[in-house]
């Protein structure tokens, strides 16, 4: 049986946070169906939008991943974070330090998507 994952109040907030943006996200990508199957072109608005969700919901978990890293386990997929924790323990006995190592990978990686996300949101607004 999985353990609970045990939340503390700021992460609380936070995970709020990652749940709005990740359903205003979903809102947007609707809009944008629904505007492209009427010929009607707003992605000038939508594609930054978008964009701004995803750098918020990046940034909150990339934070996470610094401090304790408990929403990373709970947000990331559990075959993502087993694979990653296998590949960990693999060059690290240590189960404890291992854990952490995993997370700050999985964080590494949001830091990566949160850059190329801000890339492509400086470069949309460019243009």
């Amino acid at each position: 049986m999985k353990a609970e994952i045990v939340l503390t109040k700021t992460e609380k907030i936070l995970q709020s946070f990652l749940l709005v943006s990740s359903l205003l996200s979903f809102v947007v990508i609707g809009f944008g169906v629904y505007f492209q199957n009427n010929n009607i072109d707003k992605d000038h608005l939508l594609v930054p939008i978008l964009l701004s969700f995803w750098l918020i919901f990046f940034g909150i978990l990339f934070y996470n991943g610094l401090r304790n890293g408990n929403l990373i386990k709970r947000w990331t997929p559990i075959d993502v974070y087993n694979f990653v924790s296998w590949l960990v323990t693999k060059f690290n006995s240590d189960k404890q330090k291992s854990e952490k190592i995993t997370k700050q990978v999985i964080s590494t990686f949001t830091l990566v998507f949160y850059l190329l996300i801000l890339l492509s949101f400086i470069n949309r607004v460019k243009t």
